[in-house]
């Protein structure tokens, strides 16, 4: 008995293709997956095959027999040459049955059908082997293409897949990996608005994305980000179609509220979620409202950042942006820069070498800062060329990165400037790590959920501390776990009475001047 399903000849390539296997087996019978390939390679007209798989003769039960010998031609008779004067004669066809005397064996039958012609190929068990041993089989599954899987009902709010997988992309990035707090270990759907905002954090960065929902009810979901990398490999097998015209198929997302599911389903498939338990940070408190604003290009500053990436990867790994204002008439759009006055030089520093470059930008007044360098590339490969809007205060707040429906919150870095850019009735912001919790918590404004700056905080005084920098006993009090054991007091000046004598001599000077 025989077995026959109808499948699609480019899919069964893809998946040999991709095989480092020596053999393939179907239906328990194997045989070598290079020989397969390339016999189905050739046939370049074949779009569908069928294949049959059960007890078949490995040989024709039909034998051409004649008592002459000579060959069929298409008339149906045998044509033969006879030696006396090769003279043609024909002679009637003739088929005999003659049954294959030997059981039927087990084999894997191919057969194709192009411009009116079928080909059939034929498998027996003959696995290769190597030398040593037994070579490793892949063993294939199939749908039947004849008698598909009937489509799944698809219920919830549709979701276009492309704009979801640049969210999704966008956002796990910034999620935390370390699992202290396992709330940040996650991405935050906040639903309402006929949108969905993705949230994500780490104490150094947040990021927020928006998708088009329409209809979706108020609510919060947090997913795991392991989760994440998993929906987004799912979406983009969904893919459709061919070369230009290949496109992503709508998505569909619905919730259980009794057991905490999220599902995604397409017509190809689901996938479940599991809503992680816990409260998400106030995020948008965290967001600055206002400040500098500076446009630029996105590819064009990462173009000039990636030459730094040796001198960065020495030093600290920290760049430097500092912004020079000019007029507020240069159109990014246009490309014109024959009268470029808004420039963005970008720098990086070690211990032996600096180096820096420029990019045209448009900008309100005089700032700089100073960022994590895979944060800020990061951020720039996402947005590609779109004009990018970023919004910043002073060098020790957050700095805003903003392209449509992406945000990205970044926290600075801390550097010594080796020029001042700002004027001199200017007070430059005192650094961090010479600030107390509460002290940095009134100069970020308060935020209603200071977890993240804390430990933003808690992070900056330990990089102080390993610096060398001199930190404030108040300070220290709040992290004494950081305090090295090998740590030096600090020790007071002692004024001796021959300084006494110095000071008193140089007030008199003082006073009769």
């Amino acid at each position: 008995m025989t077995t026959q399903i109808r499948v699609l000849r480019d899919n069964l390539i893809k998946e040999l293709s991709g095989l480092s296997e020596d053999n393939v087996g179907i239906a328990g019978i194997e045989f070598p997956r290079k020989k397969l390939l390339a016999a189905l390679k050739l046939q370049k007209d074949a779009d569908f095959m069928t294949i049959t798989y059960g007890l078949m003769s490995w040989h024709y039960d039909y034998e051409h027999k004649h008592p002459e010998s000579g060959w069929l031609c298409k008339d149906g008779t045998i044509r033969n040459w006879e030696s006396a004067g090769s003279v043609k004669v024909d002679y009637p066809a003739r088929w005999e049955y003659k049954p294959y005397d030997k059981e039927p064996t087990p084999c894997i039958q191919f057969t194709m059908e192009s411009s009116g012609y079928r080909q059939t190929m034929r498998f027996c068990h003959a696995p290769v082997t190597t030398k040593a041993g037994e070579g490793k089989t892949k063993h294939l599954n199939f749908i039947d293409s004849a008698n598909p899987v009937p489509k799944p009902e698809l219920t919830g709010i549709a979701l276009d897949t492309a704009m979801l997988i640049r969210a999704l992309e966008f956002t796990v990035k910034s999620a935390a990996i370390e699992e202290s707090r396992p709330v940040l270990c996650s991405v935050l759907f906040d639903c309402g608005n006929d949108v969905i905002k993705f949230v994500s954090a780490d104490g150094f960065r947040l990021a927020t994305a928006t998708v088009i929902a329409t209809g979706i009810a108020t609510n919060k979901i947090l997913i795991d980000r392991k989760e994440i990398y998993t929906l987004i490999k799912f979406l983009k097998g969904t893919i459709q179609g061919r070369g230009k015209g290949r496109y992503y198929p709508d998505v569909y997302l619905s919730r259980n509220q009794d057991n905490n599911e999220v599902y995604f389903a397409t017509e190809s498939g689901r996938i479940t979620l599991n809503h992680c338990m816990g409260d998400f940070p106030n995020y948008s408190q965290l967001i600055p409202k206002e400040g500098t604003k500076i446009e630029f290009i996105a590819s064009d500053l990462l173009n000039v950042i990636k030459p730094l990436t040796g001198i960065v990867s020495e030093g600290s790994g920290i760049i430097r942006l500092e912004f020079k204002a000019g007029s507020n008439d240069f159109n990014l759009a246009s490309q014109q820069y024959d009268n470029i006055i808004g420039k963005i030089t970008v720098s990086a520093h070690s211990e032996e070498h600096e180096s820096s470059n420029e990019v045209n930008a448009k900008v309100e007044s005089d700032c700089r800062i100073a960022l994590n360098y895979r944060y800020l590339t990061d951020v720039l490969s996402h947005m590609g060329n779109d004009v990018v809007t970023l919004m910043l205060t002073n060098p020790s707040s957050p700095m805003v990165f903003t392209d449509n429906d992406l945000q990205e919150t970044i926290m600075p870095m801390f550097v010594n400037w080796t020029s001042e850019l700002k004027p001199d009735n200017q007070q430059v912001p005192e650094p961090v790590w010479q600030m107390t919790k509460e002290e940095y918590r009134i100069a970020q404004g308060n935020p209603p959920d200071p977890a993240i700056i804390d430990k933003w905080h808690r992070e900056v005084v330990q990089e102080a501390i390993f610096a060398g920098n001199i930190i404030p006993p108040e300070v220290l009090a709040e992290y004494p776990e950081l305090i090295p054991e090998d740590m030096p007091e600090p020790i007071e000046p002692e004024i001796t009475e021959a300084d006494n004598e110095y000071l008193n001599e140089h007030d008199r000077q003082t006073v009769e001047v």
